[in-house]
């Protein structure tokens, strides 16, 4: 089951793989993303994702992934991504299952005309031992 809480355009997702949020686009609530765009990157990185085997983390585990998008949903440039709350061995798997799911999603189906609301993409994965 999914929750969201959509608040200045972040979406929280609970689902029986992970916990995590994504947020796009600009911090001002009335010019960011809709749910619905959220929602499809969430779904596009989900469908890509493979937990690590044996990750048993603290409940305060994240992976963060920051990337830009160009128009037609590719990924431009390098990824960002860092992690906290884990051993170090543990953050290097984490850090490699999310590099590979977002890379794997790409290119994101996105509207267009909406371009400046996701060109920007950040994703917090919430690992922690909590959220399994």
């Amino acid at each position: 089951m999914r929750y969201f809480d959509r608040v200045f355009g972040k979406v929280s997702i609970f689902s029986s793989i992970m916990i995590f949020t994504v947020v796009a686009g600009p911090s001002q609530a009335s010019a960011g993303p809709s749910e619905n765009i959220l929602s499809q990157i969430q779904r596009s990185i989900e469908s890509n994702w493979a937990r690590p085997v044996d990750l048993d983390a603290s409940p305060d585990f994240t992976v963060t992934v920051k990337f830009h998008l160009d128009r037609k949903g590719e990924i431009e440039g390098q990824l960002n991504i860092s992690a906290s709350g884990a051993p170090p061995a543990m953050q290097r798997a984490a850090i490699a299952s999310v590099r590979r799911s977002v890379l794997r999603a790409a290119p994101y189906k996105l509207p267009p005309e909406k371009y400046e609301n996701w060109k920007d993409v950040e994703v917090v994965f919430h690992l922690g031992t909590e959220n399994q």
